[in-house]
């Protein structure tokens, strides 16, 4: 059966289902009908439980063994998904990173360090940080001339910041250009955007 569909259930031997259908029943056929169901449905419930049970005490053991769940759960799904899909996700998560200015989105090897300059790193920081709104304090740590790029990128990060708030809302675009009264042709959108 494939995953998401119901089965259609139809009852064998009896009346035609529908609302109602076992309002001729006694009430103790409905009562033995509804017994059934309560306790298949009970033993289910019961199996969502144990199997519940049963995964969180799987991803407790793992953890235990310093495997995360999160390696399980991305090692499942590379398993799981095709590999252009995994690859086109990873492309673009690293495209989002690098616009974020996360070291995923810089590091051309894995494993080595950000290769840009302290300078520009330092740039891509400060902008981030103006961005979210944070406050203007860069690290004391490091030198004077990214400090200054720091600053200068806070400040560029305010900037696209204030820019999205000064223009207010957008202006709607025209989906035609609007003709003399002459050439001008009353439509449905022109009759709906006039009442």
């Amino acid at each position: 059966m494939a995953r998401g569909r119901k089965p259609k259930l139809t009852v064998v031997g009896g009346p035609t289902g529908g609302p109602g259908h076992n309002s001729s029943m006694t009430d103790e056929q409905k009562l033995r009908l509804l017994r059934g169901h309560v306790d298949k449905i009970t033993a289910l419930k019961a199996k969502v439980a144990t199997a519940t049970a049963d995964l969180r005490n799987a991803y407790k053991t793992a953890k235990a063994d310093d495997i995360p769940k999160e390696d399980i759960d991305f090692a499942i799904a590379l398993e799981k998904d095709d590999d252009d899909k995994m690859i086109q996700r990873r492309r673009r998560e690293t495209e989002l990173a690098r616009l974020l200015n996360h070291p995923i989105g810089t590091q051309f090897e894995m494993f080595d360090t950000d290769p840009r300059p302290l300078a520009e790193r330092s740039f891509e920081d400060g902008k981030q940080a103006g961005l979210k709104g944070q406050d203007c304090a860069p690290d004391n740590a490091l030198g004077d001339e990214a400090r200054n790029k720091w600053i200068e990128g806070w400040h560029a990060g305010q900037a696209i910041l204030a820019e999205k708030f000064q223009k207010g809302p957008s202006q709607p675009e025209v989906l035609r250009p609007e003709g003399t009264g002459a050439e001008k042709k009353v439509d449905d959108f022109d009759q709906a955007a006039s009442t």
